[in-house]
Parts: structure tokens; sequence; C-alpha cells
């Protein structure tokens, strides 16, 4: 499945995750994307369904089944490039856990140039800005600017 919008295109596969990601000409990835759960990449995603598709935004959900969990993912794409997934997920009667879940998007360094970490207390500095020549790594999640 395909999305464009404003220069950028997005090819999507299973999940609605990008398989590609053009902006301008130039391919964004580096890799390939995953959704992992406990630190290892779920396999079990459904091809994305277009539920929802205006000239503002279009909508693709996706079965997601992790481990003894399954649930749905919803992908939206606005006007903007902007791509938001909505993760939600039901455990068996069980009450199954789920570890901690990621989403990776790998870009390219040279794509990859600003970032913001919000850092751990709301008064602290929000490390916003270009990344450092020799990369930065924090202990909590941040994000890079494409």
């Amino acid at each position: 499945m395909t999305v464009a919008c404003w220069g950028r295109r997005y090819e999507l596969g299973a999940g609605a995750l990008p398989r590609s990601i053009t902006s301008a000409d130039a391919d964004l990835l580096a890799g390939k994307c995953r959704l992992l759960s406990d630190g290892l990449a779920v396999e079990a995603l459904g091809p994305p369904e277009t539920v929802f598709r205006s000239p503002a935004k279009v909508q693709m959900r996706s079965a997601v089944t992790p481990g003894a969990l399954s649930g749905e993912m919803l992908a939206t794409v606005e006007f903007d490039g902007m791509v938001r997934y909505d993760l939600t997920l039901t455990p068996p009667d069980g009450g199954a856990q789920s570890g901690p879940l990621a989403l990776e998007i790998p870009l390219r360094a040279q794509h990859a140039t600003l970032m913001h970490h919000p850092g751990q207390w709301f008064n602290e500095e929000t490390c916003a800005g270009a990344v450092p020549e020799d990369g930065w790594q924090a202990d909590t999640t941040w994000y890079p600017w494409a």
C-alpha cells in the first residue's frame, strides 16, 4: 500500500509499518521497521486494511498478535506526512502481561540530523536540537526528526 503527501511517499507493509519512506527523492530508512515486544520482533502483523480515507488523512488497521496477547494497530497518515500508530492489546482470560513495547524506525544518519528528548523531569533541559556528530544515546526514549 502506498500513501503519498507533500513530497513524501510511504510504502507500507504488514502492520502498516513502512517498507520505505521517501522524502524529496531521498530514501530515509536505514533498515527494516519493526514492532518489538520484550526486545523481540513481533512477526504476527496482519496486512493493513484501509478504514478511513479523506484528503486530510488515511487510517489503516492491522491485526497484531505478540505472544499470548492479541489486538490491533491503527496507523494514521496525515496530509503533512505525520504518521501516528495507536496499538491496542487485549490479554486472554488469564490476564497475560506484556513487557516493554517499542516501534523501531531506523533512519539513515544523514537524514536524522535533529532530535528531541523530553528529559526525565518536566523542568530538565529538553535536549532538543542537532544530533552531535559523535552520536547521542539517551537512557530513555529519544526522537530523531527526519
